[in-house]
């Protein structure tokens, strides 16, 4: 319905949800319930009270009404990632992950945690088996999928657990319409889940506090009767919580599963390559150009021998380190030409000095230890017309000219390894999937990858699984805009690319691919390639570009870097550029030259003068910059334009390029007081200087002459729409210009296509391996002869005109350090590569002289001679780069580069395979073997809330034995199935698995052992042995040692620690040719008596040979070396066992001999004469043991479950071991009700295990010793253990034990009538909502039972006020008493919540009616229904306001209000704010629906029988409401006709409620009393309004006087009908005469006289009854009129009329007896003339004779008197009494008020008070 804004309450309530009106309620039926005001009614034009639009019933729904937070059941699942952009894995040394979230609901309410996930550890962790976890590549990415909520939840905090005891932390809030965080990607729409997060575990988290991260769900209760808001904190009392016990029918299975081929570790590797190949066509003067790719060479020797069929996925993951470098493999030779990348590879396969062609005769000759070129030629060209993008020829990347403003020029990128063109690195992900059918070798596994890499077909044995997926893409989107600066030393400044210039060496301008889509395939390596040398060939993939589109390229200008020029800018600031000064005077900007700074006068001129002047001056001739007099300062920074040709000289005087001389040096020069002409010099200082300060500004192509001319250029074409590359173009295609002998259908075998380019890292070309630049850099002071000898004592001119002008220092780089181009590539030169040597093609060493020299000769420059060759020219000398000799990583090799073997190979990360998880499922998880374990079940309702645990039969899971597991193959992990085959509890609508541990075993290791030991004269009977734990630990080759594992508790190398009562049980061994593992018998279980360490130093050493005494002195010989005068100890060890006698000493368990044992007892010990003591060799073959800590047993009821983690699909909807409980046909049933759990309380995986080798056809054990030398050695092979942790290289014991339950003994549903429990408090500073937050079972607090149940309670001040039954009390809120030891008792701030009960002194209380209470103000009314009492409790104390003039009227209603049914009664009491009334109504149910019906006022009237205002007795009311007006002392004020189910007062308006069918504007629901427009008139029924008072006369007159009332007058602006009663006599008055606004009217004559009411009473006369009868003879049948003839005229007045009655008078046995004349029949009488009395017909049957009284016959002739009794109100006696009650009434809807009730009274005559 539309909402009436004249009489409907607006549906809003606020706009800010920081402050929103939240309801809660309960009704002691259903759920307690919370209501958002505004969010239920804001802008629901239909008024339907859910403006949300859910669904009624749904999760939406229940959410958002529902007072307890819902526990979410749907846990977090998760993968692991490797993103190659982040630095490290985090998730190396985890102890296992745990996520868990909270949902935050709209109003701030927070859930608690969800299920925990699964234990999160990579796989690459799980699998690792004998692999070194510092070399294996962990993810570094967890992806987290977070479960959709309901619609309710606008946040979701993510929450993860690190080991199972570990503090629960925050990762993140999400919000769950608007995400904002950079970590969290949304799912769509229709996703189970709402998005996922990737979790890096990079930062410290905060703490989830301590009470939240162990609520296992909230303990709103289930039902609440009372509940109320104090310190903060929801209270709910007399509640329902719990769940009634149940017992449950399972059947459990135990899966024992295959076990994986042990001393494999499962992994494939991907090892980086460097692949040189031909580029497949004679494209370079007839000679097959060489390629030179990044790639990798698989290694799968870590795979079994055959590999059984499945499903099987391999990804690898690749990563340059510094950029993707391309350039075409073709050069011509006979340019001289040569492109080439120096590492250790660089011509892997081919003959050294090849280069880059497959020629055997070359042109040229070199050796690696010579410059490429020789020594007086260039290292090599920067580029060539060969490029990776030719204009118009079949080989172009980058398609267009190079236009700058003038003719377009063609465009040659990536023609060489030192100008390549530069992508943007990126990873690149290669995956493929694929099927395996039938068992293949892992040969055959090679091949399959590298087909399925590299585009080859399937076979009928594997099937693939992905298409596109082994095409990996990059997208470049750098962001760059028009004019955007890229400083040097960033990132961005190793992607700037050069232009192949039209003629000469030196680039045409340099660009950057801003936005592009670079594609990037696998191509297979056709030459047998054996990484060893030899001839195990292994199966080697390059990787290629196959496509590039390019969108969006920069042009690129470079900036000097400021410090190398001593100019500014007009400004005053300082500017990277100078100029010179031209002949005539023409000045332009100009690159700085480093060597301007040179003070050497052979250098700058014949006067000093001039050669300051070189120090803004570039020299900036061809010839200065091939002689090595030019040195360009260092590149600064770079600016990108979209196209600088269009900008104007203001414009790039506007950019920064100009300068002029700072006002510093001009001071300088000017002020210098020197003789100049002592040393030669002559110069015009003030003309140079005045040209030097002007400011001069230039274009790009001036500052450096005609190599710059072309900067100014961009790239002119068309390029590809980037935003559309979306792989709609059909996805991957080979494009012709990159491959050879392409087809137009594409590639069908992999080797049919060659890709003609070079693709490498970026590490290994131009600006990379930036140590190495740095470290072979020149600085400024090897360049110039300014800084050779400058020092604060000494110094020079020059030196002191640098330091004015601010410019760098000698140490300073005289060269860039970084990026693709350096200063030098401007000029041509090939400076910037790796594994060079030398520093430039420049002469450093000219102008090198000393400043301290005197002569001027002397300070000409030195010649710096080079070995072996005739010193050049000064103008010539050249000291070139060229390629180390191959580089080394040997650290003390001449030619040591650090990390170099890979520097031009991609970083290629482990590669991810599932292979590890053969026959594993897919996890390591498992169950103790040789043990029981306990599973339970527990229940969950619709809100989470969970039952104890059911425990189940517990299970037991047999060892490996061939009596426990006969199948061979099962001798692997295992699995758990239950099956539930009994139903649910009705309530429950999810179950859960949960785990109790198992009760077998507390601790125990796994593990294999060098050997068993017994002394040379044992026998079976000695009971002991020795068993070596030197594999495990305290030795060098152990585990813990050599292996670097630790125990889990506290991570030291303790692997074992010996408990009395611990047991070794026997698990394997190899049999005797090494050809198999034979599992022991069951009976190979042993007593550890002890542990001891054993020393060969020691003293009575149990293997000593033979009793010797301490001191003796032996000369013993072994391995034909003397040792001579041995000092024995007493009872040492035997020195002559010399080769392998430590395997005696060592840490050992002494065993008691198990009699039953088959083969490892005693009597299967025998001499080992080479050791001097008996062994038994069955413990020599690899044989693995077990020692155990048997687990004390316990009660079941203090066994600790466990919610258990599942690690199923990502599917969204499979839930964590268990599921929902569905009804079907009647029952609710379990579904799915057969669980397989797969992880339990072990780890079943690779160890790394010392095992004895097997050589010769013997073991051989791994602890030995030679001539007196340790000789042993470790040999970890995986092999599948029982573990407690996942590695044992750090803390990884966490099982992903979720939340703790346990079994509630005798559990059942309660009901806590006289408790009081509490939630968390809810802070005021914060948007924090805790009413909903019950964390604790401790929360409550129980009052006395005898009271009865709590019906109400209510916070005042610092106290709460609880009503009970029959009792009420005050609790102190966070206060308690405090007794001291004299009686005295004190408040005082208590931590307790709820403090102690203070009880008020009368037993009286709610009486079971929460209806029946009401507070306002602090002040508490209520109805003890039991006792018939209305209470009211304030600060004074308690007091009975029933007492008050009501109590008798209050039993009266209240003991027939109890007589009703107790489900269709119910008292309730209220506020009318408006007229300060407290409301009290008793009302019936069958009467509350429907809209009501309300005595009329003639009823009202009618039925007033004049009794006293408060006895409504003779009143059907059936709705009864009294007010108490609180004002004063107090007083019962008023009544009412309607009732209410319950009140309420909102914005000082006072509201009842009513169901009356049919809603709508004229019936509401919720009536809105004191209206003006709705007056007399309740839930849109009419009512009437009554005023009753009391007249008993003036102050005057005695209270008793007998009055007779006259008149009355109303002061009142409305008429009013009006009763005035006395005790026996009543009056109405329906009419009033308004005089003056005053409304009077005479009172009617009493109708019920006490005097009998004589006056309407008249004589007429007398007539005989035979008179009668006659007058009817003569009348005829049925007349309409008689007249009867009186005996007498009638001559005094006499009423007639309709009203009249006609009455006679006779004597009945002596006693006047008045009788109606016709009691059948009314007649009135119509006229009296004379004696003629005319009686008309007024209705009857007839007028007749037979209508007649019969008793006037009986003396038919005697006369009767006859009578006529007149209105009674106008012919009755006056109303007389002592008192009269005056009852006013008015159904007017208008405005009406009565002021005063006036009666005009007289003293009766008859007053016998007179």
């Amino acid at each position: 319905m539309a909402i009436d804004n004249a009489t409907d309450v607006q549906p809003f309530a606020g706009s800010d949800p920081e402050v929103d009106t939240i309801l809660y309620f309960t009704d002691d039926t259903n759920e307690p319930k919370k209501l958002n005001v505004r969010r239920a009614i804001e802008g629901d034009d239909s008024y339907s009270g859910n403006a949300m639009g859910y669904t009624d019933g749904g999760e939406d729904m229940k959410d958002f009404i529902m007072a307890c937070p819902k526990t979410p059941l749907k846990e977090i699942k998760f993968d692991f990632e490797f993103d190659t952009s982040i630095a490290q894995s985090n998730f190396k040394a985890s102890d296992g992950m745990v996520f868990s979230y909270q949902n935050i609901y709209r109003d701030n309410t927070v859930s608690a945690p969800a299920i925990f996930s699964a234990v999160a550890y990579p796989e690459e962790i799980q699998f690792l088996g004998s692999q070194d976890i510092e070399t294996a590549q962990i993810p570094n990415v967890c992806l987290l999928y977070i479960p959709r909520p309901s619609k309710e939840i606008y946040k979701v905090r993510i929450l993860f657990r690190e080991g199972d005891n570990g503090a629960v932390k925050i990762i993140d809030e999400i919000s769950v319409e608007n995400p904002d965080s950079p970590s969290f990607e949304p799912a769509s729409v229709d996703s189970p889940f709402l998005g996922t997060y990737s979790f890096l575990n990079d930062r410290v988290f905060a703490v989830l506090p301590e009470v939240e991260a162990t609520k296992d769900f909230d303990r709103v209760p289930q039902k609440a009767k009372a509940l109320a808001v104090a310190d903060n904190r929801m209270m709910y009392a007399n509640y329902e919580e719990g769940f009634d016990t149940f017992s449950i029918k399972t059947e459990a299975t135990v899966i024992y599963k295959d076990k994986p081929a042990d001393l494999f570790d499962f992994g494939i590797k991907a090892v980086p390559s460097m692949v040189v190949n031909e580029s497949g066509s004679n494209i370079a003067f007839g000679k097959p150009g060489i390629t030179k790719n990044s790639g990798f060479y698989l290694d799968v020797t870590g795979l079994p021998d055959q590999v059984s069929p499945g499903e099987f996925s391999v990804k690898i993951i690749v990563n340059p380190q510094r950029n993707f470098h391309a350039y075409n493999a073709a050069h011509p030779i006979n340019s001289g030409n040569v492109s080439i990348h120096g590492s250790e590879e660089r011509d892997e396969g081919h003959a050294v000095g090849a280069g880059v062609f497959l020629n055997e005769n070359p042109t040229f000759e070199f050796e690696v230890s010579q410059d490429l070129q020789g020594p007086s030629g260039n290292l090599a060209d920067l580029t060539n017309s060969f490029g990776v993008g030719v204009n118009g020829g079949g080989n172009n990347l980058v398609s267009g000219d190079w236009n700058d403003g003038g003719a377009n020029q063609n465009l040659f990128v990536g023609s060489s390894a030192f100008a390549p063109i530069i992508i943007r690195g990126d990873q690149l992900v290669f995956e493929v999937q694929f099927t395996l059918l039938t068992e293949t070798t892992r040969e055959e596994i090679s091949n399959i990858i590298t087909n399925a890499l590299c585009g080859g077909g399937q076979t009928t044995e594997v099937t693939f699984g992905i298409g596109d997926e082994r095409i990996a893409e990059v997208r470049v989107d750098l962001g760059l805009n028009e004019g955007q600066e890229i400083s040097q030393n960033e990132s961005l400044a190793d992607l700037i690319c050069c232009v192949h210039p039209s003629s000469g060496d030196e680039p045409d301008g340099f660009f950057i691919i801003n936005k592009a889509v670079a594609r990037f395939a696998c191509e297979k390596d056709t030459t047998n390639y054996d990484p060893n040398g030899g001839t195990d060939y292994v199966n080697r993939i390059k990787i290629c570009m196959s496509e590039l589109y390019v969108n969006d390229v920069k042009t690129c200008l470079p900036i000097p870097k400021t410090g190398f020029s001593p100019m500014v800018y007009s400004d005053g600031t300082r500017s990277p550029w100078t100029k010179e000064i031209l002949p005539g005077g023409t000045q332009r900007l100009q690159w700085p030259n480093v060597k301007s700074q040179d003070q050497n006068p052979s250098f700058g001129g014949a006067n000093f003068v001039e050669n300051v002047a070189d120090l803004i001056k570039t020299g900036g001739s061809s010839t200065q910059r091939s002689n090595g007099r030019y040195f360009p300062a260092p590149i600064g920074s770079w600016k990108v334009y979209e196209d600088p040709s269009s900008l104007s000289s203001s414009d790039w005087a506007n950019e920064g390029w100009s300068c002029q001389l700072s006002q510093s040096l001009s001071n300088f020069i000017e002020n210098f007081d020197g003789d100049l002409a002592d040393i030669g010099y002559n110069f015009n200082i003030a003309a140079d200087l005045d040209a030097l300060k002007e400011n001069v500004s230039g274009t790009p192509s001036d500052v450096f002459g005609t190599l710059s001319q072309k900067w100014e250029g961009r790239i002119q074409g068309t390029f590809v729409d980037y935003f559309e590359l979306d792989g709609s173009d059909g996805g991957f295609t080979y494009l012709e210009n990159f491959y050879d002998n392409f087809t137009a259908s594409g590639i069908t075998n992999s080797n049919e296509q060659n890709n003609r380019f070079s693709l490498v890292d970026g590490q290994c070309g131009p600006g990379g391996m930036q140590d190495q630049l740095e470290a072979r850099a020149i600085k400024v002071k090897d360049v110039t002869a300014v800084f050779s000898d400058a020092s604060p004592e000494v110094d020079n001119i020059s030196l002191q005109a640098c330091r004015v002008s601010n410019m760098v220092g000698g140490n300073a780089f005289a060269m860039n350090t970084s990026g693709s181009v350096f200063s030098e590539t401007l000029l041509g030169r090939v400076v910037n590569m790796p594994f060079m040597e030398g520093d430039s093609l420049n002469d450093h060493s000219l102008g090198l002289g000393s400043v301290l020299d005197n002569s001027l000769n002397e300070k000409r420059a030195k010649v710096v001679e080079i070995e072996d060759a005739e010193a050049p020219a000064l103008d010539q000398q050249i000291v070139n780069l060229k390629y180390r000799p191959t580089p080394n990583e040997d650290a003390s090799s001449a030619n040591y580069i650090p990390e170099s073997t890979g520097a031009g190979t991609f970083n290629i990360l482990p590669a991810i395979s599932n292979f590890q998880g053969i026959n594993s499922g897919g996890n390591i998880g498992s169950f103790k073997t040789n043990a029981l374990h306990n599973f339970g079940v527990v229940y969950y309702d619709d809100r989470g809330r969970r039952s104890g645990v059911v425990p189940i039969d517990p299970v037991f899971v047999r060892g490996y034995s061939n009596e426990d597991r006969p199948s061979q193959s099962q001798k692997g992990s295992v699995s758990v199935r239950i099956k539930i085959t009994s139903q649910a509890p009705p309530w429950a609508t999810d179950y859960r698995i949960v785990y109790g541990g198992n009760s077998t075993v507390e601790r125990f290791t796994q593990y294999s052992v060098d050997g068993a030991f017994a002394k040379k004269n044992a026998d079976s009977d000695d009971n002991k042995f020795f068993l070596s734990l030197n594999y495990l630990q305290k030795t060098d080759i152990s585990y813990a040692t050599a292996g670097g594992a630790k125990n889990q508790e506290d991570l030291t190398g303790d692997l074992y620690r010996f408990t009395p009562g611990d047991k070794l049980r026997v698990i394997s061994y190899y049999d005797a040719n090494n050809s198999g593992i034979i599992y022991a018998s069951r009976e190979e279980v042993f007593d550890v008596v002890e542990v001891v360490t054993l020393d060969e130093d020691m003293q009575n050493h149990p293997f000593a040979d033979t009793s010797i005494d301490e001191g003796s002195v032996d000369t013993y010989v072994y391995d034909g070396d003397n040792i001579s005068t041995v000092t024995r100890k007493q009872n040492q060890i035997n020195p002559s066992v010399s080769n392998n006698r430590n395997r005696l000493n060592g840490q050992f368990l002494v065993v008691k001999n198990n009699i039953n044992s088959d083969l490892f007892g005693l009597s299967d010990f025998s001499i080992n004469a080479g050791l001097s003591a008996k062994t038994n060799p069955n413990w020599e073959r690899r044989c693995i043991v077990e020692i155990f800590t048997p687990k004390k047993g316990g009660d079941e009821d203090l066994t600790t479950y466990h919610e258990i983690g599942y690690d199923g699909p990502n599917d969204g909807f499979s839930n964590t071991y268990g599921g929902s409980c569905v009804p079907l046909n009647g029952e609710n049933v379990h579904f799915p009700n057969v669980i397989t759990i797969e992880k339990g309380d072990v780890f079943y995986r690779q160890v790394p295990v010392n095992l004895q080798k097997f050589t010769g056809g013997n073991f051989a054990s791994l602890i030995s010793s030679s001539a007196g030398e340790d000789t042993s050695g470790s040999n970890f092979l995986p092999v599948s253990l029982e573990t407690s942790s996942v590695v044992d290289y750090h803390l990884s014991s966490s099982k992903g034990f979720g939340k703790p339950c346990f079994v509630i003994p005798n559990e059942k549903k309660t009901r806590n009538e006289t408790s009081i429990t509490f939630s968390d408090r809810t802070l005021t500073n914060v948007f924090d909502n805790n009413f909903s937050s019950f964390p604790l079972s401790m929360n409550f607090k129980d009052l006395p039972i005898e009271n009865g149940g709590i019906d109400y309670i209510t916070p005042r001040g610092n106290k709460l006020t609880v009503l009970q039954r029959k009792k009420v009390s005050d609790i102190l809120l966070g206060r308690d008493v405090l007794s001291t030891a004299s009686g005295e008792e004190s408040v005082s701030v208590s931590n307790k919540v709820l403090g102690a009960a203070s009880f008020y002194p009368i037993d009286y209380g709610s009486s079971g009616s929460p209806s029946s209470v009401f507070v306002e103000d602090d002040v508490v009314y209520f109805a003890d229904l039991d006792n018939q009492k209305i209470v009211k409790i304030d600060q004074k104390g308690l007091d009975i306001i029933s007492e008050r003039s009501m109590d008798k009227y209050f039993k009266n209603k209240i003991s027939e209000f109890l007589l009703s049914p107790k489900q269709t009664r119910r008292a309730v009491i209220g506020y009318d704010p408006v007229n300060d009334e407290m409301i009290f109504s008793l009302m019936n149910f069958d009467n509350s629906v429907g809209v009501p019906t309300f005595l009329t006022k003639n009823q009202l009237l009618d039925a007033d029988s004049g009794s006293s205002p408060s006895d409504t007795s003779d009143i059907n009311v059936s709705l009864a409401s009294v007010a108490y007006s609180p004002g004063g002392d107090g007083r019962w004020s008023t009544r009412y006709d309607f009732s209410s189910t319950c009140y309420a007062n909102i914005r000082n308006e006072f509201l009842s409620f009513r169901c009356t069918n049919q809603q709508n504007s004229t019936n509401p629901m919720v009536w809105v009393h004191n209206d003006r427009e709705n007056r007399n008139s309740f839930y849109g029924a009419p009512c009437v309004s009554m005023f009753k008072s009391v007249a008993n006369g003036y102050e005057t007159d005695s209270p008793s006087l007998i009055k007779e009332f006259n008149a009355i007058s109303l002061e009142s602006n409305k008429d009013w009908d009006v009763n005035i009663s006395t005790s026996n006599d009543k009056s109405s008055i329906r009419q009033f005469t308004d005089y003056e606004g005053v409304k009077y009217a005479s009172i009617p004559r009493s109708v019920k006289s006490i005097s009998g009411n004589s006056s309407q009473y008249f004589a007429v006369g007398t007539a005989s009854p035979q008179a009668i009868l006659d007058s009817f003879v003569d009348a005829g049948e049925n007349p309409d009129e008689i007249t009867i003839l009186l005996d007498n005229d009638v001559n005094h007045f006499v009423p007639i009329g309709d009203d009249v009655q006609l009455l006679f008078v006779r004597d009945a046995f002596e006693t006047l007896v008045i009788q109606p004349l016709f009691p059948s029949t009314k007649a009135g009488v119509s006229s009296i003339i004379g004696n003629a009395l005319t009686i008309n017909y007024i209705q009857g049957l007839n007028l007749s004779s037979t209508a007649v009284q019969p008793q006037i016959f009986l003396d038919i002739d005697d006369s009767v008197e006859i009578l006529i009794k007149g209105y009674p109100t106008v012919y009755g006696d006056q109303l007389r009494d002592s008192y009269a009650t005056v009852t006013c009434v008015t159904d007017n809807q208008d405005k009406t008020e009565l002021y005063a009730v006036n009666l005009e009274y007289t003293q009766s005559k008859l007053d016998p008070t007179a």
